[in-house]
């Protein structure tokens, strides 16, 4: 296993933990009212979040392929296909949380739970099948790569080795905590 994945995995075992208890699939897919909500959930950490990383010094890195691995416009275009199957037409984006500017290092720390979180999307779009929802109508943003999610994963873990100095892998960390902390707040405050 590389040093970063080792680090970001020792690093953030716990809170990662925490944020899956905290998803209830159970609640959120159990018609698609529930899944409009968990929708609204992501996007409002996943939109302020891809805007700060795009906002940081990983713009610059062009073997990342970062605005390939950016999702926001995909869990927009969901959003939009669901509520239009949906009495309530409204776009439910007013909620949006509040994002801190990121370090490089930071950023790809954060990149690093996105990109994680195209794993359990699998799971979610599988679940999500008896309401209707396919990549193409409503499930987008939890389709991942495809068959090339495994692939992209190891790109970019073995390109955070070959960017971060073993020195700046705690900052890295940092980064995934913050980001994992958005999501924990936001499905803790909402859940309840």
């Amino acid at each position: 296993m590389s040093d970063f994945l080792t680090v970001m995995r020792s690093r953030t075992s716990d809170i990662h933990s925490q944020v899956e208890r905290e998803i209830s699939l159970e609640k959120h897919l159990g018609d698609l009212s529930g899944y409009r909500d968990l929708l609204l959930r992501f996007a409002s950490i996943w939109i302020p979040v891809e805007e700060s990383i795009k906002a940081s010094e990983l713009r610059n890195c062009d073997t990342i392929e970062l605005n390939r691995r950016m999702r926001s416009e995909d869990i927009r275009n969901d959003l939009t296909t669901v509520k239009s199957r949906l009495s309530d037409r409204s776009s439910g984006l007013d909620d949006l949380i509040a994002v801190t500017e990121m370090t490089m290092e930071e950023a790809v720390g954060a990149l690093y739970v996105l990109e994680g979180s195209r794993f359990g999307g699998s799971v979610i779009l599988r679940e999500a099948g008896h309401l209707g929802i396919t990549p193409a109508l409503g499930g987008k943003f939890f389709s991942g790569y495809g068959k090339e999610t495994g692939a992209m994963w190891k790109q970019f873990t073995n390109w955070a080795d070959s960017v971060l100095a073993a020195d700046r892998l705690e900052c890295a960390a940092d980064g995934a905590d913050q980001c994992f902390s958005y999501f924990l707040r936001q499905f803790q405050i909402t859940s309840s």
